[in-house]
This record gives structure tokens, C-alpha cells and sequence, in this order.
């Protein structure tokens, strides 16, 4: 094959390299070209005549026509590779597709949605239409909800990719790597109960969601000798019933019982109402970063008409679940020497004195997390607030007040007509007996 190339002058007078010895189209804006299709077509005539990408920068002028052809001459001396050649010329002759640039704005992330599918969708869309990262960016960004634009801030990624490794870190359950805990029975009596009756419907639920805990490998098949009955309660954020729970009340009878003390909300009250700027962290199925040890994961098998299964990870309802992972995060916080942060079982509080402190602080906790594969349930989160709600009280400029909604529930109870009924109303005023004056001389008569 002859290679030769000679030099020639096209319609606008500029000198170029051409080659007498491959035909290729030249590319042409004012054919209205696709540049994307001329640049697949360039490149397969180069590849079937094994030409290297060196060839091609010095041999592309004879191939570009009219406003292409003297764009490149212009910036000539600031295209160094091939990559940089293709960028330049798709930056200036991309036709964006108007469908798509609708889709690119309007598309967002939704509870629920998979995050990675969401950000390699709009990412794709956002390069397809060849926009600047700064546009893709922010793209992504106005996508997403308040509390996850806010996160994603803090951590301040500098291009899509980061911000996509950032918001799956985050958000993606994964398992813990603290130790696998155990379950410990106080008798070797095995629990083994019948599936519950259910209906058409609820049988297809319960179907998508054990499907949906095994795909995730939160449970597994299993042959387990234990067996405890699996329900549908109602979800209130839903309207109806869609949370699946497993009636474990015969298994917790014989559970060991765990003394790991609470945290005192005195105290926890005390230390936020000192601080001025507050985040609530809470964790993603929290329980379900934890993994329970092989010996003990047939003791958490749960039935099904079409199946029996076993937790390998922490669920919700087991006696020592609170205990167990209240211990897991308290230890976290105390390893890293976090005096800034505090729980209460799956709730992460941070506060601070200042904008600029939080956004340090909440840096550490993110990079806490991240090392200890902590995951964050977006739409309960809250950031940077001057005042928050925290375990029935609100927090706000170092006071300590009522949680408002609690206090209208309390209006509106009914006068108890009962033992039963007096004692739920104590319960319910009990809580903020520390705002009531002289609660206990109005309360020793009801005793």
C-alpha cells in the first residue's frame, strides 16, 4: 500500500495533508454530518488499513471540509493527541438531540430508584449530547433530592464519575466489617412454627420481597430445623400492608437477654443543646449491615408457603437486635474519638457550633461510614439545620422544647375512663414531665 502524501491546497486556500492512497468522505458540516456517525466511519476505514492514531492527526486535514477544516487549523497547536482531536470536533458539531436533552433535564432520582442506574443513565444522555462536565454536573445535581444535593456537596466531587462512586459509597447497603454476631438461646428447644394463611395478593408481595432479600443476600434458602411464621404489617408511608415481618415472639422467649445499656436521653439533650447547627443521620435498614455468625443464621429461619429461608444479616424484631447494633455504632464513634456526633440506635446526630465545623464534621462521619461500610437512608436524613426534632423533643439556639405534634396528640386524648386507660396517659405526659410545673404534686392523685 503507498502511504505517500502530498500537499495540496483545498477550496479555502489552506495547505494540508492528503493521501492518494485511501478513500474516506471527508467531513462536511454543510451536509449537516453526524459527527459521532463520520468519526465511527473514520475510524473503521483507519483500522482496516491498520492505521495508528498518529496517522490520523497528521493526516485529518485532508478529511475535514469547510468550517471544520479551518476550526482545526485554528486550534491546531493545542490538539496534541487523537482523544483531543475528537473532543474538539465533537464539541463544535454536535447536533443535540432535543428529546434528549429533555430527558437529560428532567429526569430524576426518585426513593427507591437504583442509584448507579440512575447516574450511568443521565451520564450517558449528558455525553451524548457532549455537555461540559460543569453542565453534567450540575444536571446531576438538580436530578437529585435536596438531602442527597447537600451530601454530595460536602463531599465535593470533582467530576461525574466521583460523584457517582460517592452517592454509591453512600447509599449502596453493604455489609459491615465489625464480626459476625451471635444469637445465643438460653434452652435447645427449636422454635418450628407453620406458615401463616395468606391471601392471593399477599402471597405475591411476600414473593417479591423474599426474592428481593435474596437477591440482595440478606437471606438464603434453608433447611434449618427452626422456623418462624412470616407476616404482612401495614406501612403507613404506603397505606397498606408491605412490610414483611417474621413473628419471632417464640424465638425471642428464648433468647439471652443483652444488658447493653441505652443511651439516657437526658444526657443526649444536654449535649445538643449546646450546639447551634445539627444533621440527622439515619442509617439505611440499619440491622442489615450486620452479619450474624454461620452458627447461629439457622436460628433466624423464617417459612413461607413456597419456602423456608434464613437471615444471614440482623433483622428487625430479634430481642437483641437494638442491644447489638446500639453497641456497633457507640463503638465506632468511641474508636474514632467522635465528640461531635451521638446515637440513638440507628440515628446519628451531628452538631456543631458553627457552618464551618459541620462541614468538617460531617466530612469525618461520611469518611467513617465509607470505612466502615455504613449506609445512609437518604430520605430520613436532614443537613446543616438550625433546629431538629430528636426523640419526641426539638432542639433549636440551646433550647430544649416539646415536639409540637406530640403535644396537639396529647390535647386531643380523651379523658381516661380506666386503669389501663389512665396509665397510657401517664405514660404519654411522663415523657415531658421536666416542662409541666409541679407535675408531681398535679400527678399524685391519679397515682
Amino acid at each position: 500500500m503507498n502511504d505517500k502524501t502530498n500537499d495540496k491546497s483545498d477550496e479555502s486556500g489552506i495547505v494540508m495533508k492528503a493521501t492518494n492512497s485511501i478513500a474516506i468522505i471527508p467531513f462536511d458540516p454543510i451536509n449537516s454530518m453526524n459527527v459521532n456517525s463520520w468519526l465511527k466511519y473514520f475510524n473503521d476505514k483507519c483500522r482496516e488499513y491498520n492505521l495508528d492514531d498518529k496517522w490520523k492527526l497528521n493526516n485529518i486535514t485532508a478529511y475535514l471540509k469547510n468550517s471544520a477544516l479551518t476550526e482545526y487549523v485554528n486550534s491546531y497547536d493545542t490538539i496534541k493527541t487523537w482523544e483531543e482531536f475528537i473532543s474538539f470536533l465533537t464539541e463544535r458539531h454536535i447536533f443535540p438531540n432535543l428529546v434528549n436533552l429533555t430527558d437529560f433535564t428532567l429526569k430524576s432520582f426518585k426513593e427507591g430508584d437504583d442509584i448507579t442506574l440512575y447516574f450511568q443513565e443521565k451520564l450517558k444522555i449528558g455525553r451524548q449530547l457532549n455537555l461540559s462536565t460543569s453542565m453534567i454536573i450540575e444536571g446531576l445535581s438538580d436530578g437529585l433530592p435536596v438531602n442527597l444535593r447537600q451530601l454530595l456537596a460536602i463531599n465535593s466531587p470533582n467530576n461525574p464519575t466521583e460523584w457517582l462512586v460517592t452517592a454509591t459509597k453512600l447509599i449502596k447497603i453493604q455489609k459491615s466489617d465489625v464480626e459476625p454476631q451471635r444469637i445465643v438461646l438460653n434452652s435447645d428447644f427449636r422454635v418450628s412454627l407453620r406458615p401463616y394463611r395468606t391471601s392471593p395478593v399477599e402471597e405475591q408481595e411476600i414473593k417479591s420481597q423474599v426474592e428481593k432479600l435474596l437477591q440482595a443476600g440478606l437471606i438464603k434458602e434453608s433447611n434449618s430445623p427452626y422456623s418462624s411464621p412470616i407476616t404482612l404489617a401495614f406501612k403507613r408511608d404506603e397505606g397498606k400492608k408491605t412490610r414483611l415481618c417474621i413473628d419471632i415472639r417464640k424465638l425471642n422467649a428464648l433468647c439471652k437477654s443483652d444488658s447493653e445499656p441505652l443511651p439516657l436521653i437526658d444526657s443526649l439533650l444536654d449535649k445538643l443543646s449546646k450546639a447551634k447547627i445539627f444533621s440527622s443521620l439515619d442509617l439505611a435498614a440499619g440491622y442489615w449491615h450486620v452479619l450474624i455468625h454461620p452458627k447461629d443464621t439457622e436460628k433466624l429461619a423464617f417459612c413461607t408457603n413456597f419456602g423456608l429461608y434464613e437471615w444471614c444479616r440482623l433483622p428487625f424484631g430479634i430481642k437483641v437486635t437494638p442491644a447489638i447494633f446500639n453497641r456497633l455504632i457507640r463503638r465506632i464513634l468511641t474508636i474514632y474519638k467522635i465528640d461531635f456526633a451521638c446515637n440513638y440506635f440507628d440515628d446519628i446526630i451531628v452538631y456543631s457550633s458553627s457552618e464551618l465545623e459541620h462541614w468538617k464534621h460531617l466530612k469525618t462521619i461520611f469518611e467513617i461510614c465509607e470505612k466502615e461500610n455504613i449506609k445512609l437512608k437518604l430520605s430520613k436524613c436532614v443537613f446543616a439545620q438550625t433546629k431538629i426534632s430528636f426523640l419526641g423533643y426539638e432542639i433549636e439556639q440551646g433550647q430544649v422544647s416539646p415536639n409540637n405534634a406530640n403535644i396537639e396528640t396529647i390535647k386531643k386524648l380523651q379523658p381516661p375512663t380506666n386503669v389501663k386507660e389512665l396509665q397510657r396517659f401517664l405514660g404519654s405526659v411522663n415523657v415531658y414531665n421536666k416542662f409541666i410545673p409541679q407535675y408531681a404534686k398535679l400527678r399524685y392523685p391519679l397515682n
